[in-house]
């Protein structure tokens, strides 16, 4: 597993490569990176489609995972559900043979998690693959 930071819009990487991003369970994606993700890649129909969702939890659906880290779009996530949420993810990656991912510094912009404690989260958990994650930031 290898995490590369870079200055570049998350976006770039859209064309075959799946991207990451938190949302809540209420499926509102109404502010952050959650509003151009949900309408680049048409997630809202398919979420609700889904019906409410429950959390912790990971939804790949049109090459992005959704990270549900939270009950409520006003809430805070804890780094325990983000955590449990990864888990998921990683499964989901191992199941498809997913070998790279982008994403901003997930959890850190409106939900305001530490990038140092998110970034410790991801390297334990994907650290047994060989999974390359892009991070972005512009």
């Amino acid at each position: 597993m290898t995490i590369q930071e870079e200055n570049k819009d998350l976006f770039e990487y859209a064309d075959g490569m799946p991207l990451v991003h938190c949302i809540s369970a209420d499926y509102v994606m109404g502010a952050g990176i959650a509003v151009p993700m949900a309408e680049k890649f048409n997630l809202r129909p398919v979420l609700e489609k889904l019906g409410k969702n429950k959390y912790p939890d990971c939804i790949y659906a049109n090459n992005v995972f959704s990270l549900v880290t939270k009950k409520y779009a006003s809430d805070k996530p804890s780094y325990e559900n983000f955590e449990k949420s990864l888990w998921k993810m990683k499964k989901i990656v191992k199941f498809f043979n997913i070998k790279q991912v982008a994403m901003p510094r997930i959890g850190c912009g409106l939900d305001q998690l530490e990038w140092r404690v998110v970034k410790k989260i991801i390297e334990k958990i994907f650290i047994d693959t060989d999974l390359k994650i892009f991070v972005c930031y512009l």
